[in-house]
């Protein structure tokens, strides 16, 4: 499976709020210079997101978003498929049906069967890890003092 840029972008941004929202909103702007994505597309994809109640925002001087829920309760699987298509796209390069018919060949198949398998093991995985994880997993392997402070200067 594939996710596209909007995808990968969009657990960018949720992961940034979850580290540098938690006693302010965080503005798209100051996102979009940490996360080297452009300030559209941000607009676009938490507009989204704040639509699947995933983000809430703050408007005026010191307004932003901030997670609309606790990091442990959204998946990358929440995420993504508030800002992409399906998400897990027919991954079958055949174009074999997912329920096989008697008359199938062997092979067409274990391909059907293949192909159904790896869609569900991957949605699995989307749907087992939060925001929370990807916290946690920053923070342990960030070097100490690397955000030690959470500003940034514009001159």
């Amino acid at each position: 499976m594939k996710i596209s840029a909007r995808g990968r972008y969009a657990v960018r941004g949720m992961l940034d709020v979850a580290l540098n929202s938690r006693n302010f909103p965080t503005p798209l702007a100051d996102i979009s210079l940490r996360q080297g994505i452009t300030l559209s597309n941000l607009e676009q994809l938490f507009s989204k997101l704040r639509r699947t109640g995933l983000v809430r925002s703050v408007r005026g001087p010191g307004g932003g978003y901030f997670l609309a829920k606790d990091p442990k309760d959204i998946t990358i699987g929440d995420v993504l498929r508030a800002v992409e298509e399906p998400l897990a796209p027919d991954l079958n390069p055949d174009g074999c049906e997912r329920e096989p018919t008697a008359g199938q060949r062997i092979d067409d198949l274990l391909v059907t069967l293949l192909w159904s398998r790896l869609t569900d093991q991957i949605r699995q995985i989307l749907e087992s890890v939060t925001l929370h994880d990807l916290v946690a997993e920053w923070e342990k392997s960030t070097p100490p003092g690397f955000m030690e402070h959470r500003y940034l200067f514009n001159i």
